[in-house]
């Protein structure tokens, strides 16, 4: 039979889901994307409603979820996220939500994105300025890229993503760099910077991200393009 859970209980489950949602984001930072959603998912499972823990995983997790496809799962822990969050009254962390999903949803409910980003991200900016939350600027910075890169503006979506860049550095988290290395490569490549100077600038981001092997291969991609454009 399956007792009351008391004290010592909860304290199991709480230490048990900190174990398992260091080994998830160990995962992401591997590459394991469904390792770590497995993770994410079973150390959600040990918080009760409202944990600030529970809702901090929705965000690593739904990331995972989002990259094979499962959306609607992903629409799921998002919007329950984004109710706890709501309840407990924590803009901090319902902004990180609202971030994401909006980021998000462009892929699933398109209409009225580029309206629900500005309005966001906007929003985000002010309040993680405030509060030197560096990832949650770089976050919302990807956000504003993304935007620009919806309008079709190439003007200033480079920008974007190196204010992401830079603020995921400062935070220390990886995949956000990653992330944000990837993106502005690409901006700096289907943009209208002039190939000499373009180039310059991703040998550059490959000096500063040599040893990762993911980001020199999205920037060798790139830089092999530009050198491809100057005959070398």
């Amino acid at each position: 039979d399956v007792g009351p859970v008391g004290d010592h209980e909860r304290d199991v489950a709480t230490r048990a889901a900190a174990l398992l949602g260091r080994a998830g984001r160990r995962a992401i930072v591997r590459g394991d994307r469904r390792g770590a959603a497995n993770l994410l998912d079973r150390a959600r499972a040990l918080l009760p409603t409202g944990d600030s823990e529970r809702l901090d995983l929705a965000l690593p997790l739904t990331r995972c979820l989002f990259e094979f496809g499962q959306y609607q799962r992903c629409q799921e822990v998002l919007g329950e996220a984004l109710a706890e969050a709501a309840e407990l009254g924590d803009e901090r962390l319902e902004l990180h939500l609202l971030v994401q999903h909006s980021s998000m949803r462009s892929a699933w409910a398109p209409e009225g994105f580029v309206e629900d980003a500005e309005a966001i991200a906007s929003r985000a900016l002010r309040v993680f300025e405030q509060s030197g939350d560096e990832l949650g600027q770089a976050r919302a910075w990807a956000l504003v890229g993304e935007r620009l890169a919806m309008l079709g503006h190439v003007e200033g979506i480079d920008e974007a993503w190196e204010h992401a860049r830079d603020h995921a550095r400062r935070a220390g988290d990886h995949v956000a760099e990653r992330e944000a290395v990837h993106w502005l490569a690409a901006a700096l490549y289907w943009g209208p910077t002039p190939a000499g100077q373009a180039s310059a600038r991703l040998e550059q981001m490959l000096r500063e991200v040599e040893g990762d092997r993911e980001s020199e291969a999205r920037v060798k991609r790139h830089l092999a393009g530009f050198r491809g454009m100057q005959g070398r």
